[in-house]
């Protein structure tokens, strides 16, 4: 309809009609540039406001998990170090009950918390671009960072402390079911006090695995804590 229009007026030589219809063209092209923007512009923010919300509900979760594994490892790296000071005074106690506690503790290295599901979406995706500020992107890849460094030794810890042929394991017997696990009386069947005198070096090492775990779940917990600061402070 315009199309027809402004080719009438050329022909009639109507050169200020021309001009109308071609300031009109341009004004609705550019209204339309406009309410595009706008459009996107509210998508972009409703889906940034989205992602925050997720990465909020997901470490409020992780930061609990963290801090609980943080103290687990302080626990197993206080029996491991109540072992080694036994093993170290070289007499076996009259009663084995803290001793079955402190190799039941010593033997153990928890699970890592997964990594934030969202934050790994925005990493594979470049969509951490959304977030301007910059004490929060830097706190995110350092959660990153400390997340994968942990996960990685986690597989040599694992590898390390289950070795069955360790000297641990050639002094301490475990009951096979594993419902029996989570006691530590129940847990350890029997133990060989000469052979486990000689496991002073390898529970040496087990306590340093231990430490760097604990050290790095308090490091990640106090990252989360920062970044579900920033994103507060962000979403308001």
């Amino acid at each position: 309809m315009l199309l027809r229009r402004i080719t009438q007026h050329v022909r009639d030589q109507n050169w200020f009609a021309v001009f109308i219809d071609f300031i009109i063209v341009v004004v609705g092209i550019l209204i339309a540039f406009q309410i595009t923007e706008w459009n996107d512009k509210r998508s972009n923010e409703s889906e940034k406001a989205q992602q925050q919300q997720r990465l909020i509900e997901e470490f409020s979760v992780l930061k609990q998990e963290w801090e609980e594994d943080a103290e687990s490892f302080a626990e197993t790296i206080k029996g491991t170090g109540e072992l080694i000071k036994l093993l170290r005074a070289g007499e076996q106690p009259e009663d084995d009950g803290p001793l079955k506690q402190y190799l039941w503790q010593a033997n153990y290295f928890y699970e890592t918390p997964s990594l934030s599901s969202t934050y790994q979406e925005l990493i594979e995706s470049g969509g951490l671009s959304f977030i301007t500020d910059q004490e929060l992107r830097k706190a995110l890849f350092r959660y990153g960072d400390l997340q994968k460094r942990l996960e990685t030794r986690a597989i040599v810890a694992y590898t390390f402390v289950l070795e069955p042929y360790s000297n641990y394991f050639k002094a301490v017997e475990w009951s096979v079911v594993p419902d029996d696990w989570t006691n530590p009386e129940t847990a350890i069947t029997s133990y060989d006090w000469e052979v486990l005198m000689n496991s002073k070096s390898e529970l040496q090492s087990w306590l340093a695995v231990q430490f760097e775990a604990e050290r790095n779940a308090a490091l990640i917990s106090e990252e989360i804590e920062k970044i579900l600061n920033l994103l507060g402070e962000e979403s308001t």
